[in-house]
């Protein structure tokens, strides 16, 4: 490993270490946040768990920024980058010599879920042309009708499945709803 992905991989098994506090600590500020918001409005709750979510990403870069200046050696007052290296790494707590295996461990089960939940997410959206149907124009009525006093947006479709067993919701920018075919049936 030379010395750029060793810094990169060290800074990296850092901030995964500090992000276990940071997190922490953030999940209690916004959970008390959270606590104080019960009963507002649904937008309200979800901004300020948007806002908790992006202090996580920032918190975690912003730690693999630092970590990245303070393993950057310096060469002030004539010490040569081979000394100067020697000095910060003799400087750091023990667990320095783990960092690298903690960032590739890391890294190892972020791809791994990262896999998973692209796997899923396809398989997802594979619901919404396998198997379906549009509803009469009474159940579509019916929904145009909630749709509007729950005030949800217009772009939200409803298809009958025959491949799911409960009701659910896929996708974010044009969701829509499968509502199980045994349901109306039994209607």
């Amino acid at each position: 490993m030379s010395g750029d992905e060793f810094q990169i991989f060290s800074a990296l098994g850092w901030a995964v270490v500090h992000f276990l506090w940071q997190g922490v600590l953030l999940g209690g500020v916004f959970g008390l946040l959270l606590s104080f918001l019960k009963g507002k409005s649904s937008q309200l709750r979800y901004l300020a768990n948007c806002v908790g979510l992006s202090l996580c990403l920032v918190l975690f870069a912003g730690t693999i920024w630092q970590q990245i200046g303070l393993q950057a050696p310096s060469n002030a007052g004539g010490v040569s980058e081979g000394q100067a290296t020697v000095g910060v790494l003799s400087q750091a707590p023990p667990l320095s010599d783990y960092s690298s295996v903690i960032a590739i461990l890391w890294l190892a089960g972020f791809s791994i879920m990262m896999i998973r939940y692209t796997r899923q997410g396809l398989q997802a959206r594979s619901l919404r042309s396998q198997n379906t149907s549009k509803p009469d124009q009474r159940w579509v009525t019916l929904f145009v009708t909630l749709k509007a006093m729950l005030k949800i947006s217009p772009r939200v479709r409803m298809l009958i499945s025959h491949s799911v067993s409960t009701p659910m919701v896929v996708g974010c920018l044009k969701p829509i709803v499968l509502i199980p075919a045994s349901t109306l049936l039994s209607l």
